[in-house]
C-alpha cells in the first residue's frame, strides 16, 4: 500500500514497501547494476517516465514539494495561532463533519486513532471542541466545535487559504485545473496499485 500520512510533527510516513512488493514493474524499467546515472528520461526527458535515481523518483518528488510548501503552512499556523497541523486537521475534519465520532474524525484527518484521540482530549480541554455522549454508547459520542474553536477554525482558514493560493499563484488556471487532475489521477493509481 502507498500512502503518505502527516504525524503531524511535520514529517511525512512513507508506507512504500508493501506497495513496492505488490507493484508490477517491467523488466524493460529496471536500471542495470553499474550503469551510469543521467537525471530524467533521455527519450522524453521526463523523469517520471523513467526515474534513473532518488532525485527522479516520483515519491521524492512529491515528499520535497511537500516539505517545502508544508513549511510555509507550517510556520503560519505556528507563528499566528499556535496550532500544529495535526490540529488544523482536526479542526477542519469538525467543520466538514461537525457531530462525527472519533474514529470517523481520525479517518477523516488521516491519524490513528490514538493521535485524534489525544488532540481532541486537548482541545477539549482547552474549550476549542465538545464532546456530546450518546447515551446508548459513550464510545460514539459526538465531537463539535466550541464558538472558540469554531472561530479559531474560521480565522485559520481565511489564512491558510490564501497560503494555499499564493504557493500555485505562478501557475495558469489551466495549469492549476490540471495540477487538480494529474493529482487526483496519481492518488487513484496508487490506490490500484496498493490493492
Amino acid at each position: 500500500m502507498f500512502s503518505c500520512r502527516l504525524d503531524g510533527t511535520g514529517t511525512l510516513e512513507l508506507k512504500f514497501l508493501r506497495w513496492l512488493a505488490a507493484t508490477r514493474i517491467p523488466k524493460e524499467t529496471h536500471i542495470q547494476p553499474g550503469a551510469p546515472y543521467t537525471p530524467g528520461n533521455t527519450r522524453t526527458g521526463t523523469p517520471s517516465l523513467n526515474p534513473q535515481g532518488l532525485t527522479d523518483m516520483l515519491d521524492y518528488r512529491l515528499y520535497l514539494t511537500y516539505r517545502d510548501c508544508g513549511y510555509i503552512t507550517e510556520q503560519l499556523l505556528q507563528k499566528e495561532f499556535g496550532v500544529n497541523r495535526r490540529r488544523w486537521r482536526i479542526l477542519a475534519s469538525v467543520n466538514e463533519q461537525e457531530g462525527a465520532t472519533l474514529n470517523r474524525l481520525a479517518e477523516r484527518a488521516e491519524l490513528d486513532k490514538v493521535q485524534a484521540s489525544r488532540t481532541v482530549g486537548t482541545m477539549v480541554r482547552e474549550g476549542y471542541l465538545k464532546r456530546l455522549s450518546n447515551p446508548g454508547n459513550a464510545r460514539f459520542a459526538s465531537i463539535v466545535f466550541t464558538d472558540k474553536g469554531r472561530a479559531l477554525h474560521d480565522a485559520i482558514l481565511v489564512r491558510y487559504r490564501a497560503a494555499n493560493i499564493a504557493l500555485v499563484d505562478a501557475l495558469s488556471a489551466d495549469e492549476a485545473r490540471e495540477l487538480d487532475r494529474l493529482l487526483a489521477k496519481i492518488r487513484q493509481g496508487a490506490s490500484r496499485a496498493s490493492n
